[in-house]
């Protein structure tokens, strides 16, 4: 986490890996240099979500929930997080 020290807050919106996936197909049809989103530089989590929130209360966020905040997904059914520096 290399954010503003100013900022108050901030959104996260974990990507699945199959989005990394299209991504380098898009850049490679558009011929751009592609993001190297190997399986060898990424680290694949099946708990990525708590991961992240323990990252950011770490850093002195506290997560604001979605009764608070409103809608929590995206209209591709992902999550989004917000975090509020305490």
């Amino acid at each position: 986490h290399n954010g503003d020290k100013s900022s108050r807050f901030i959104i996260i919106e974990p990507q699945p890996s199959k989005c990394y996936r299209r991504a380098q197909t898009r850049l490679r049809k558009m011929g751009r240099p592609e993001i190297d989103a190997s399986v060898e530089r990424l680290k694949l989590r099946s708990n990525v979500e708590a991961e992240i929130e323990s990252i950011f209360e770490a850093q002195g966020f506290r997560r604001v929930h979605p009764k608070e905040a409103g809608t929590n997904t995206t209209k591709w059914n992902r999550n989004i997080h917000l975090y509020e520096k305490k």
